[in-house]
């Protein structure tokens, strides 16, 4: 009896190997390396890699003369002006009165008054290179939103 057992689970080893190749198609767990060598020359398909082919971006680019980079600084500065008048117009709500204790509120309006012409004239140099006026646009309408609200006189 206790000869059958061990022959039993041998059998029922190679019986599970032989389904496992089978079904998976996978003969390399238990195959000698030199098996292994030949069975993977086999396998190993050449494979060459084609050029890389990239389309050109200069859509994308920020070049000098298209009007992107004043067009997107005109943008940046008209709502940050419009951001700091909101700060400046309901203070309880935007800032904390830390902070209020520890800024000086008219260097901040006169950096204020500079992003905001800054903006403005950005925003109008856009118009005049004619590219991106959108960018422009939105720059000066944010600025002049900002004026509208107050601007750089508003009181804190």
């Amino acid at each position: 009896m206790d000869n059958e057992a061990p022959m039993h689970a041998a059998l029922n080893y190679k019986t599970i190997y032989f389904i496992w190749q089978y079904l998976t198609g996978v003969s390399s767990l238990f195959l000698s390396e030199e098996q292994m060598s030949t069975e993977t020359e086999n396998n190993k398909k050449d494979y060459e890699y084609q050029p890389r082919v990239t389309k050109p971006m200069d859509d994308m680019s920020f070049k000098f003369g298209t009007g992107k980079i004043s067009g997107y600084t005109s943008s940046f500065l008209g709502t940050l002006s419009l951001l700091a008048v909101l700060c400046y117009q309901y203070p309880s709500y935007l800032t904390t009165t830390e902070l209020r204790a520890a800024y000086d509120a008219d260097f901040l309006q006169a950096v204020l008054k500079y992003g905001m012409f800054t903006s403005l004239g950005f925003g109008l140099l856009t118009f005049c290179i004619g590219k991106e006026r959108k960018l422009g646009a939105i720059g000066v309408l944010l600025t002049a939103g900002a004026f509208a609200l107050g601007g750089y006189t508003v009181k804190s």
